[in-house]
């Protein structure tokens, strides 16, 4: 990276690379003078259309209880927008009994999501994937069904979500599995 500073734009290049060395450090991407968010309506491009309300509750629950930023409904007066298309649902077999019936599986989430700086007109991050999964069995203890599997796994892609607004990552949310993933 290169930088060429003369005069009044020194304090503007200094600004800039304390804000990038901010998101690789993981610290605060959410500009000071934010104060509001609005959660535009997910788009799902899958076959289960609840899965948009409950991640909306979900997420506006997160949001208002950390209390750094309030969720609005009136987009033209918010700081912040937050954009979210969840791509895929996917329930994939894990292990099946002797007669090839199968007794666990996972359950697994992918979305993208933008959140975009009104006030600077730019966005602060832009479509980064994040994902959520869970094993569960309707046959093995401890029995889960897909639904109860299905809110867990909404809800750990919320906290991802927010933690991504708040820092910019969600790398401590990452399970056992991912951080060994190569």
């Amino acid at each position: 990276m290169v930088f060429a500073c003369t005069g009044s734009q020194e304090n503007t290049v200094k600004e800039d690379s304390d804000n990038v060395i901010a998101r690789f450090s993981g610290g605060p991407i959410i500009p000071e003078n934010a104060n509001t968010i609005f959660i535009s309506q997910i788009e799902n491009l899958t076959t289960i259309p609840e899965l948009s309300q409950s991640l909306t509750v979900t997420l506006r629950r997160n949001i208002s209880v950390e209390g750094r930023l309030a969720v609005i409904e009136d987009q033209s007066t918010a700081d912040l927008i937050l954009i979210l298309r969840i791509n895929s649902y996917r329930v994939q077999n894990l292990e099946h009994n002797r007669i090839g019936v199968p007794i666990r599986q996972r359950l697994r989430i992918t979305a993208h999501v933008s959140l975009f700086d009104r006030q600077r007109n730019t966005f602060i991050f832009r479509d980064n994937e994040v994902q959520s999964f869970q094993n569960f069995s309707q046959e093995i203890m401890p029995i889960q069904s897909e639904i109860q599997c299905r809110e867990d796994v909404l809800r750990m892609m919320a906290d991802r979500v927010y933690l991504m607004i708040k820092t910019g990552w969600h790398s401590e949310l990452l399970t056992e599995m991912e951080r060994n993933r190569r």
